[in-house]
């Protein structure tokens, strides 16, 4: 079945896509454009299943990340990790949390005079 395009842009483009010469855009015969291919159709592409990609690299060790877990030995406030890491308030927040994810580790939050702190707990 060949597909018939209403615009001929279109038809050049999905030529272009398939790996073809897209002068190969000739009029239809009841009006429309259609992709006059050579002898046989192309191949399709394989779609890409999530199954084909590949493994997400590890690091071994963040330095940052390190850095923010042995400061958390004993209570913490947000403030001074944001000064001494050089990061914003909620980059701290998600790292805290990734961090506790990937160690296996419980992090408790106090928060007193509206100045939040963060330890490791046990």
């Amino acid at each position: 079945m060949t597909r018939v395009y209403t615009v001929k842009s279109n038809a050049r483009r999905d030529a272009r896509k398939l790996g073809l010469n897209p002068d190969l855009v000739v009029p239809a015969r009841g009006g429309g454009f259609v992709i006059n291919y050579p002898d046989a159709k192309p191949a399709k592409k394989a779609k890409s299943s999530k199954a084909a990609k590949k493994p997400r690299k590890v690091r071994e060790g963040d330095p940052k990340k390190d850095k923010l877990v042995a400061m958390l030995a004993d209570w913490t406030s947000i403030d001074y990790l944001m000064a001494h890491l050089d990061w914003q308030a909620h980059t701290v927040r998600g790292a805290i949390s990734t961090a506790a994810k990937a160690r296996g580790i419980s992090i408790e939050r106090q928060r007193i005079d509206g100045v939040t702190s963060y330890r490791v707990a046990g």
